[in-house]
């Protein structure tokens, strides 16, 4: 009798703690659903007052980008019409000499057929090296986005054509190495125009710090997967503290009128979004012709398809 008594007693204990807990949570879910509710408005204007702010920050940074590849096309062009120019001082003058020299032949009355013949195939020679230069700049311009199949030695084929005239009047010696004949799918200007950039910034380095023995060593390889090209020159290098600024927008170790540094942090955004591929800088020291030389040197690493 006691036990049961007890046990009835223990029962409504354990009853009434359960219903005294039941009773708190509702409160704790009622009090909380309360809190939630007078803070909704508040929440909601905090996400949408950071949802405009993300927004204007998405904004700024594609305008910003916008604005750095309008300069950059910009500086790209006027490298394209620098280079253009020199390469049209030489033939035009050949093709003026040529005319002035039949002019004055004929005035003398000493114009023979086989200086006609001679000055004729001079000009004409010159004519077709003007005429094959525009469409080499023609194509860096307006076919840059094209995307076919196409030999990577056509394309060193038309940096050297590109790059003939900086490289002879600055006595730079463009070393060529390419293992094998490389077939790629992709966009061949714009791979012209990251290793313009590149050669362009050694050309402006080797000037700046007045370097006597000018190499830039170009050097291709490839396997089933990707292949690889590696730049380097014998320019020195570049200071370890700056390594890892060198692909970054402005960056420059150079007057700012001789370079915008937009070069490479452009050559860094095509190889990254549009081959899909990478780039890194390093320093390098090397022997070549039984000198010692240290300099940077590019490492483009792309897929073949």
């Amino acid at each position: 009798m006691g036990i049961e008594l007890i046990s009835s007693i223990l029962l409504l204990m354990i009853n009434f703690i359960l219903l005294f807990f039941l009773i708190k949570e509702k409160k704790v879910k009622k009090t909380l659903l309360k809190t939630i509710e007078e803070n909704k408005e508040k929440i909601e204007s905090l996400k949408i007052k950071y949802e405009n702010k993300l927004k204007n920050e998405i904004e700024n940074s594609k305008n910003k980008d916008k604005i750095i590849y309008q300069q950059s096309k910009l500086t790209s062009m006027k490298e394209l019409i620098t280079n253009l120019a020199h390469q049209w001082r030489q033939p035009l003058s050949v093709i003026s000499v040529a005319a002035t020299s039949l002019e004055l032949y004929e005035k003398s009355g000493e114009l023979k057929k086989e200086d006609l013949l001679k000055n004729c195939i001079l000009i004409n020679e010159n004519a077709q090296y003007l005429s094959q230069t525009i469409e080499n700049f023609s194509d860096m311009v307006e076919k840059r986005r094209t995307k076919k199949i196409y030999r990577i030695e056509d394309a060193m084929d038309i940096i050297q054509k590109l790059t003939a005239t900086f490289t002879g009047m600055s006595n730079i010696n463009l070393i060529l190495n390419i293992k094998d004949d490389i077939s790629i799918y992709g966009y061949k200007y714009e791979l012209i125009q990251i290793l313009l950039n590149i050669l362009t910034n050694s050309k402006e380095v080797f000037e700046i710090r007045d370097i006597k023995d000018r190499y830039i060593f170009l050097d291709i390889n490839s396997d089933e997967k990707e292949f690889t090209i590696n730049i380097k020159d014998t320019a020195g290098g570049i200071e370890e503290k700056n390594l890892n600024k060198v692909f970054e927008p402005y960056f420059t170790t150079k007057h700012q009128e001789v370079n915008t540094g937009l070069g490479l942090y452009i050559s860094y955004l095509i190889i990254k979004n549009n081959l899909k591929g990478k780039i890194e800088v390093s320093n390098e020291e090397f022997e070549y012709k039984n000198k010692n030389y240290k300099g940077a040197s590019f490492f483009i690493t792309l897929p073949r398809t």
